[in-house]
């Protein structure tokens, strides 16, 4: 036999409708109505979040997305992503869908359930990069990961110096080609002209979405 434990203080005014697994070791839900549309928030000893928001509206299905975030739907025909922070960010998607249940699919997308119109619904997260290490000298090797690409997309990675630089550069240092769940990993070097500048100048930039949307992030020369 297995002994369960009911732990009575979330709210107790909401329909709690689905619960996952979060990135953070705790587990994640949803409240919908009854004068109650949040996202909570659950840790293995009992502690209870609560995060509300005036854009989180009837909150349905949830799951961890692979950018480190939560995804759920609501019933208005939008999707919610919600940090571990509690920052929540919404995307609308085909009127009168009701989305509805939502998981990450193999191939790094979020795959979801339309229960207002008999469909299945596809929304990407948005890309991201990381960078090990993120700071050097010029001429330092650099690991470029990312994901939230779609599957085949070539991926540019280039390094950039700031205006404000002594000497502007532009200079591609590796290329790779998006994985079927929408990752990628590729090495390269920071030019070894590369000159210091001001703080925040130095970028990596990663292009390949098809949009043409680039991702960057800092890269510090020490």
């Amino acid at each position: 036999w297995t002994w369960t434990t009911s732990y009575m203080r979330c709210p107790s005014n909401g329909g709690m409708l689905s619960i996952t697994a979060g990135p953070d070791g705790a587990l994640w839900f949803t409240n919908a109505g009854y004068g109650n549309n949040s996202i909570g928030r659950i840790t293995t000893a009992g502690v209870v979040t609560n995060y509300t928001d005036s854009s989180i509206d009837d909150p349905e299905g949830i799951t961890a997305g692979p950018d480190g975030s939560l995804w759920f739907t609501k019933g208005n025909s939008s999707i919610g992503r919600i940090t571990t922070a509690g920052k929540v960010t919404n995307y609308a998607v085909t009127p009168e869908s009701g989305p509805y249940g939502i998981t990450v699919g193999p191939d790094g997308a979020l795959w979801f359930t339309g229960d207002g119109n008999n469909s299945i619904g596809r929304i990407t997260t948005p890309a991201t990069i990381s960078l090990t290490p993120n700071s050097g000298a010029p001429g330092t090797d650099v690991d470029v990961s990312g994901n939230g690409f779609d599957p085949g997309d070539s991926i540019t990675v280039k390094y950039k110096t700031g205006l404000n630089a002594p000497n502007p550069t532009t200079e591609i240092i590796c290329t790779a080609t998006a994985a079927s769940d929408g990752s990628f990993t590729c090495s390269g070097d920071i030019p070894s002209g590369a000159t210091a500048g001001a703080a925040g100048s130095h970028k990596i930039v990663v292009k390949g979405k098809p949009s043409g949307v680039k991702t960057n992030t800092t890269f510090t020369i020490t």
